[in-house]
């Protein structure tokens, strides 16, 4: 046996001496990302519009000018770590530094890119590339009290901002996914939400994880869909002329309507925030949340339940009311949700006026 392993060995040996491996051309960074990559992974794997234009970004302005000209074998832990040095200090075009958020952004798609260049085999090995730990900011949400002030001032805003406040302060829809909702996804029978798709810098995919996922709606939201004046077809929040509403007009229309309504200027995913931390007050079970949120991990979901643990408020008497009337928890929360929804002046049977301010007003 031990003469026939030899015999199997020195063959091995002389077949590869007579027949010697032709060593392959390994490309340069700036081909490799431009070229395979993008085909072969990025498209090949179904990278979403967004994530293939935030890849693209990345590397035109941190990636090109520093290591585009380098060999893929050239790209070792020590190329990867005076990178790491130059993000520290603003990149190459920033003169403040990087966030740690973003600069682990751009040590993920390095290291997606270099993986890729190990697994088809035009390097031996992928560097390690060691991540920034980072505490994540402090969440950012409305008060019950400024939820109501908000709510208020965008009723006066206009039908259409009232509902895209809704879809996120009482559904929990990101920005892409409020623009994106289609009437077709709107059950106001079973009062469900459908969320399939979202738009981002003008372009139609799917939602963030690429999960669609099913969203309950409180009866403040309900009411404000069946009060818009519009034949319900094509997308639930579009112009006073049926149009449709670009990204900016509600990044925008966010700061107008906190002027209006005194508080200080807050972008739109606070509004994401204060649904997930006051369904959390309300005592929501955080694997419904998880799935109402379309989270990946319950992990992100957590920070909510932490938050509202760090930072305890009572409930007011007239939410614990609308709750008490349930006895499924999951509706118990979705009523709470919706009551804290409905302002002061509603409440004693005044309505306040909406005014015919279009969504694409400026």
């Amino acid at each position: 046996a031990a003469e026939k392993a030899e015999e199997a060995h020195i063959r091995r040996l002389t077949d590869a001496a007579a027949n010697p491996k032709l060593q392959k051309e390994v490309p340069r960074f700036e081909e490799w990302f431009l070229g395979r990559y993008m085909k072969e992974w990025c498209e090949g794997q179904q990278n979403k519009p967004s994530t293939i234009t935030e890849k693209q970004s990345i590397f035109d302005h941190h990636l090109r000018g520093f290591f585009g000209a380098l060999k893929l074998d050239d790209i070792d832990v020590g190329v990867i770590q005076r990178l790491k040095a130059a993000l520290n200090e603003g990149g190459n075009r920033y003169k403040k530094p990087l966030s740690l958020k973003t600069r682990n952004n751009v040590l993920a798609v390095v290291s997606n890119a270099l993986r890729y260049a190990e697994e088809v085999g035009l390097i031996d090995e992928a560097p390690r590339i060691r991540q920034y730990k980072f505490e994540r900011p402090v969440i950012e949400c409305w008060q019950l009290d400024e939820w109501r002030r908000f709510l208020d001032a965008a009723r006066r805003d206009g039908p259409g901002m009232l509902v895209a406040a809704l879809l996120a302060g009482d559904a929990g829809l990101r920005l892409g996914e409020v623009l994106g909702l289609r009437w077709d996804d709107v059950d106001l029978i079973a009062e469900r939400l459908m969320v399939t798709r979202q738009i981002r810098k003008g372009t139609e995919g799917t939602p963030k994880g690429g999960r669609r996922r099913s969203v309950p709606m409180t009866a403040s939201l309900s009411t404000a869909l069946r009060a818009l004046p519009q034949v319900r077809v094509a997308r639930v929040v579009c112009g006073s002329d049926g149009a449709h509403v670009a990204e900016a007009a509600l990044k925008h229309g966010v700061y107008r309507v906190c002027r209006r309504a005194g508080l200080p200027g807050r972008s739109w995913h606070t509004l994401r925030h204060t649904f997930a931390t006051h369904a959390a007050r309300f005592g929501v079970n955080p694997w419904r949340l998880q799935a109402w949120l379309g989270h990946s991990t319950i992990s992100m979901t957590m920070r909510y339940v932490h938050h509202v643990e760090e930072h305890h408020r009572p409930i007011p008497n007239d939410i614990l009311t609308a709750g008490n009337a349930m006895t499924d928890p999951d509706e118990r929360v979705i009523a709470m949700l919706g009551a804290r929804s409905v302002s002061p002046d509603h409440l004693r049977g005044n309505s306040v006026a909406t005014g015919p301010r279009s969504l694409t007003s400026t």
